[in-house]
């Protein structure tokens, strides 16, 4: 999981999430509906950060948590009468983003791997190394 509720509350205050996750309309937030929102924000993350990451990561990214509570909070906010432009448009941006990373345009912030980890599929040329005098 890439974010928590407390995360949410943290963030945007816990106005939002009182409001979205009163699924009964009782005034009492449905901690199961945060805890799907967040589980499907996080399994959305994973199909685009495992196309260049090994999961699961050493450590969450600060610019995961956020586009994970982007995600959860536009999951909640689909309940009619909920949705507002600025939770579509964060949403949509938080989309972006991570198909900017599942492409390797973009990064997660994370420490980058040491040279000898890294793989090139360039062709490498081996032959015994040439010796003074010889003509060809």
């Amino acid at each position: 999981m890439y974010a928590t509720a407390a995360d949410i509350d943290a963030t945007y205050g816990t106005e939002l999430l009182d409001l979205l996750a009163d699924t009964a309309g009782d005034g009492v937030r449905d901690e199961a509906a945060i805890g799907r929102a967040l589980d499907d924000a996080g399994a959305v993350i994973d199909g685009y950060v495992s196309a260049r990451h090994a999961l699961p990561l050493p450590a969450v990214p600060p610019l995961l948590r956020s586009l994970a509570m982007d995600l959860a909070i536009h999951r909640l906010a689909l309940r009619p009468g909920n949705m507002t432009d600025e939770i579509e448009a964060r949403a949509k941006e938080a989309r972006k983003t991570l198909e900017a990373i599942g492409a390797g345009r973009s990064g997660l912030g994370l420490p980058a791997a040491s040279p000898a980890a890294q793989s090139s599929n360039a062709p490498v040329l081996i032959a015994p190394a040439k010796r003074f005098g010889e003509i060809w």
